[in-house]
């Protein structure tokens, strides 16, 4: 049986997330989820939402929990109040080495196509969706749209094709190491 991979695009509906240089997170995240959902086709997707609506945060881990996902990634953009910070980092919780593993995994292959700075991969105990959900997550923030430069990044078509290209590329490579896929 094919692993169930849930992709989280994070805010939606009345929660608009970051806003900046003519951005909305939850726009970006939604466009981004579609695009990766199509490039893993070869795996049970669920989406947390399709569409521009609220999905509080405790929905968004039971979607995945009670379904058993294997995977969860759930889609940020970040923001600043200073216009100068910029670049992309991935979390993972502390305590899930899978998570560490699938944090990495997609770092190393995103970050040399997203010509984003590197900010990283972390371990966040205290974001709700990794604290909450069962399967390895990781919670990834592509950039700010208080960054002129990353918001011009985030704007392009082309660039967000690349980029999902390469994450979807870091997921399966996961799914190879852990058995999941061929």
């Amino acid at each position: 049986m094919l692993p169930i991979v849930c992709l989280d695009a994070g805010h939606g509906g009345k929660d608009p997330g970051a806003v900046g240089n003519g951005l909305l997170e939850k726009d970006i995240t939604l466009d981004i989820a579609l695009r990766l959902k199509e490039k893993l086709s070869e795996f049970n997707m669920i989406l947390t939402r399709t569409k521009d609506e609220y999905v509080p945060l405790s929905e968004r881990a039971a979607i995945a929990n009670e379904a058993k996902v294997a995977l969860f990634i759930s889609l940020h953009i970040n923001a600043s109040a200073n216009d100068k910070a910029n670049g992309f980092e991935v979390f993972h919780h502390p305590n899930s080495v899978s998570g560490g593993l699938l944090a990495s995994l997609v770092h190393k292959a995103v970050l040399p196509v997203s010509s984003l700075k590197d900010r990283g991969v972390k371990a966040n105990g205290g974001l709700y969706v990794l604290r909450t959900t069962n399967a390895p997550s990781i919670l990834v923030e592509l950039g700010f749209v208080s960054n002129e430069d990353d918001a011009s990044l985030l704007k392009a078509d082309k660039w967000k094709d690349k980029v999902v290209e390469a994450m979807a590329s870091g997921i399966k490579n996961y799914c190879k190491e852990r058995g999941l896929s061929k």
